[in-house]
């Protein structure tokens, strides 16, 4: 293809996507409620379903409890669609979405805030600590590249799935996590 056609379609694939780009600069895109809603395929959905009810495992420094979200589904902090109720209430939202046209704090004066700290510090969970670094990287690269980097980042590197922020296997393959993914 020309490189013409190559930049229409990474445009095309840009739009729509940019409510995977949260408020606090989470990537909804790999939450374990975002995808128990909108995984492409049924098997994978029956199967991230399936594993969230076998129990909560016991939780590693830096990981929340396996049940944590079980039963939560979401469209996406910013979606305007069904929220899960964490996000339905979220202070940070709230706040981004009464400030700012586009609804992030990446561009708020007053980044980082207490709201936002007190999240990354609120039971000291690793992607949290990925908040304030997301956030720099949407105000640098622009939120759609933002999310599409991101997209790549958070698939299997053996069949390229969608991987939820604590898998440490693919739902679908068993292929390992990536490396890029902490």
């Amino acid at each position: 293809p020309t490189q013409g056609t190559e930049e229409r379609n990474k445009k095309a694939k840009m739009i729509g996507k940019e409510h995977l780009a949260a408020a606090c600069g989470t990537f909804c895109g790999a939450c374990p409620a975002y995808l128990a809603k909108h995984s492409d395929d049924e098997q994978i959905r029956m199967k991230l379903q399936k594993k969230a009810a076998s129990g909560p495992a016991k939780p590693l420094k830096g990981i929340p409890p396996s049940n944590w979200m079980d039963g939560l589904l979401c469209d996406g902090c910013l979606s305007g669609g069904s929220l899960a109720a964490h996000c339905q209430h979220c202070s940070i939202r709230k706040c981004a979405e009464s400030k700012q046209a586009d609804a992030r704090c990446a561009d708020c004066e007053e980044l980082p805030c207490y709201r936002v700290t007190n999240l990354i510090n609120m039971g000291r969970y690793l992607h949290r600590d990925e908040y304030l670094p997301n956030l720099k990287k949407m105000r640098e690269m622009g939120v759609p590249k933002w999310v599409l980097y991101e997209e790549e980042r958070w698939r299997c590197p053996k069949c390229g799935l969608p991987m939820r922020w604590y898998d440490a296997e693919c739902v679908g393959c068993g292929g390992p996590r990536s490396e890029r993914v902490f």
